[in-house]
């Protein structure tokens, strides 16, 4: 992130603590129009969220909670369509067995 101040359109870069989260804030000039990008990250220096403010709004580019609760959803998938293909079920009684098949 300190190279960007290298950037001929980065104005100011700036860093500060609030409570458990430590922010930097980066100012750049695009397309004649001034845009703050905000980084949020943890004590454990992991990026937790990243926004992007502009004259028109905000966009949030990152989010480190929506993509792992994202990145479980798609595992559940994936795991329900392994058991869905590779497991066939065979009543014995009032049980059921598992047979994976080989």
């Amino acid at each position: 992130m300190l190279d960007n101040i290298q950037l001929e359109n980065y104005q100011e870069i700036k860093y500060y603590k609030q409570e458990q989260i430590l922010f930097c804030e980066m100012k750049s000039i695009e397309d004649g129009k001034e845009v703050c990008y905000i980084y949020e990250f943890g004590m454990d220096n992991k990026l937790q969220r990243a926004t992007i403010f502009f004259d028109s709004g905000s966009m949030e580019i990152f989010n480190r909670f929506k993509s792992w609760n994202k990145h479980l959803k798609i595992m559940k998938r994936e795991v329900q369509k392994q058991l869905d293909t590779d497991l066939f079920r065979t009543r014995v009684g009032h049980y059921y067995k598992i047979i994976v098949a080989h």
